[in-house]
């Protein structure tokens, strides 16, 4: 990260796509950063049109709710959730508005 003048540099932008997958939409609870997303902030980076995330995003929230019905049937009861677990709040919220 150079001066406030300076222009972002490819590999600045890049690396900050990488965190923004992990830690704000993916809400991946490792302290260190995923490779998996690797491909996708490059990708994310190079393209001009936009990208389409959601069914990634879906397949995540999918995977992340089959945790936790594992976690329960194992007999975990304190769930450690991770991931886009806020796509289906978000989508709660707004479905059953009326009955909050």
């Amino acid at each position: 990260m150079g001066k406030s003048t300076e222009p972002v540099t490819d590999k600045e932008h890049v690396a900050f796509l990488i965190y923004w997958l992990n830690a704000v939409l993916f809400c991946s609870r490792s302290v260190t950063m995923q490779k998996l997303y690797i491909p996708l902030a490059i990708k994310l980076h190079e393209s001009k049109k936009r990208l389409c995330l959601a069914k990634l995003l879906l397949g995540e929230l999918y995977h992340n709710f089959g945790q936790m019905v594992d976690q329960l049937r194992a007999g975990d009861t304190t769930l450690r959730s991770g991931g886009p677990l806020w796509i289906a709040q978000l989508w709660l919220n707004a479905v059953f508005e009326k009955f909050m």
